[in-house]
């Protein structure tokens, strides 16, 4: 998308925002906490059916201290983290969806799920998925992040920023919220709204490379390019290595007739 960060709880941000050469207003691209996304992986599970909606959860509980099916529901979630933490959507997706037929009601399996499918690359069964989740745990934090996360990959900048809303509402002093929501802002052209939503973000962290490239890139496409400079000479004394930062500096030094 991380998103907190996911492994599976928060989605990886969206690839690195991309600056044009200066002859042109650079427009930023949305991230999703570096890189596409890895090509969709084939599965082997049979779709599950979407949970119907019921007047009241089930007493899984009872139920599991009879059954024992508890262990087995843990064991799936379980390999499904595994999974997904060595890129292994498929399998993860499958080990989520043997979790989910123990327990159809459980909004967590529902969201881990919906993040293996962000991660894939595939959104849409993700925002299915995330849209089950809110409905069973309304207002959720890290579902409304995530399913804005998953709004932003398809460019659908308006239901992002509306998630985004949403989550802080919940959190207001989310680091990685405020940054999405920066991330979208950008995307949409609404520099000022993007750079105050980054300000935010740094006062919470004031050495977040992430947030501060950010910034410097929404600066760079309002055209201050000093103030992008700032961020990015900030950016380069913590992470050298990232290249794109030198090449974007020297345009905004170009920019400037320097």
């Amino acid at each position: 998308v991380a998103v907190t960060a996911i492994a599976p709880e928060l989605i990886p941000e969206i690839a690195p925002l991309v600056t044009p050469e200066p002859t042109t207003t650079p427009g930023v691209t949305p991230k999703v906490e570096p890189t596409a996304p890895e090509p969709v992986a084939t599965l082997d599970a049979e779709p599950v059916e979407e949970p119907a909606a019921a007047p009241k959860v089930p007493d899984f509980q009872a139920e599991e201290e009879v059954s024992g099916e508890a262990a087995d529901f843990a064991d799936y979630m379980d390999r499904g983290d595994a999974h997904a933490a060595k890129g292994l959507y498929d399998l993860a997706i499958n080990a989520y969806t043997s979790a989910m037929r123990l327990e159809p009601m459980d909004a967590d399996v529902m969201r881990r799920r919906g993040n293996t499918y962000v991660l894939s690359g595939q959104y849409d069964r993700a925002i299915s998925d995330y849209d089950v989740a809110l409905d069973l745990s309304p207002g959720d934090f890290l579902t409304l992040n995530n399913r804005g996360q998953a709004f932003l990959a398809k460019n659908l900048l308006d239901r992002a920023i509306a998630d985004y809303n949403a989550a802080l509402r919940v959190q207001p002093n989310d680091l990685e919220a405020l940054k999405n929501r920066g991330d979208a802002l950008t995307a949409k052209g609404s520099h000022d709204l993007a750079i105050a939503d980054y300000g935010a973000a740094l006062a919470l962290d004031a050495n977040n490379f992430t947030v501060i490239k950010a910034r410097g890139n929404a600066y760079w496409a309002k055209g201050l390019f000093g103030r992008a400079i700032a961020d990015f000479n900030r950016a380069i004394a913590i992470n050298d290595r990232d290249f794109e930062l030198f090449k974007v500096r020297g345009n905004a030094f170009q920019a400037q007739g320097l």
